[in-house]
């Protein structure tokens, strides 16, 4: 089994989970997040009061889950898009760094069977954050018991990013120990991603509208580069059988 796919399973988490129950019950301005009476942590992003979702990757044909990708729910689990683009750097700094730690607190301290947590980042935060990427983030969860091996960052790029930010972030947090991730859209861009930048994982988001002829000879250059492809799709499941047939051994289903 490669490095990839080995779990920090043996791991205790009893200093996160003891991190969760020392929360208060009820919000208070000098803590950052409480307890629902359901046992959820809960946080305030600007009006709005945030928990998190946690989307399955799994094996395709077991069900085996490494792992699980985490995004931001509102108090009825439904989907709650933040809105950073208004925010001054400093702001979005701090409302990054913590949402990943509300993720972290209820994937390691709350959910039943957490195996690794896939956390996206935006591409902002690289060119907000002038010192070292990842250092930080992995200060807060050593404290709280956790190791780099039970993440893995996600970089989002957005429009203009290029590919030596996306290289440079995905760098910063390798050296600080993290598993790396990054989001392909396309053929085009999945191959150039895997050639060079070679993530630890590349979330491929397949539809419809893709030459699905292209996904073996991509999960070729993906195994050749020792880049492990996630095939991800919002609920359309008739896609599975090309996904599975081009040699893809992990998928998500859940929200874009």
């Amino acid at each position: 089994m490669s490095a990839h796919h080995t779990y920090p399973h043996t791991q205790p988490l009893e200093r996160v989970q003891q991190a969760v129950a020392r929360l208060p019950a009820l919000p208070r301005d000098d803590k950052a997040f409480w307890r629902h009476d359901n046992g959820v942590v809960l946080g305030r992003f600007q009006d709005l009061v945030v928990s998190s979702g946690l989307s399955p990757i799994a094996h395709v044909l077991s069900g085996e889950r490494i792992g699980h990708v985490a995004h931001t729910v509102g108090l009825d689990g439904a989907i709650q898009e933040l809105t950073f683009e208004n925010l001054d750097s400093n702001t979005y700094i701090a409302s990054d760094r913590l949402i990943r730690a509300l993720h972290t607190l209820n994937y390691f301290g709350v959910s039943p069977e957490p195996v690794r947590l896939f956390l996206d980042v935006n591409q902002r935060f690289f060119t907000s954050v002038v010192d070292n990427h990842g250092k930080a983030f992995r200060t807060l969860i050593e404290s709280l018991g956790l190791s780099p091996t039970h993440f893995v960052i996600q970089v989002v790029a957005n429009a203009v990013t290029d590919l030596s930010t996306l290289a440079f972030a995905a760098d910063n947090y390798r050296r600080n120990g993290f598993l790396t991730g990054l989001h392909a859209h396309s053929s085009l861009e999945a191959n150039s991603l895997i050639a060079q930048i070679r993530p630890d994982f590349l979330s491929v988001w397949v539809t419809t509208d893709w030459n699905l002829s292209e996904l073996p000879a991509l999960y070729a250059a993906a195994a050749e580069f020792r880049v492990t492809p996630i095939a991800r799709y919002s609920g359309d499941l008739s896609l599975a059988h090309a996904v599975q047939q081009a040699g893809f051994e992990f998928q998500q289903v859940g929200p874009t």
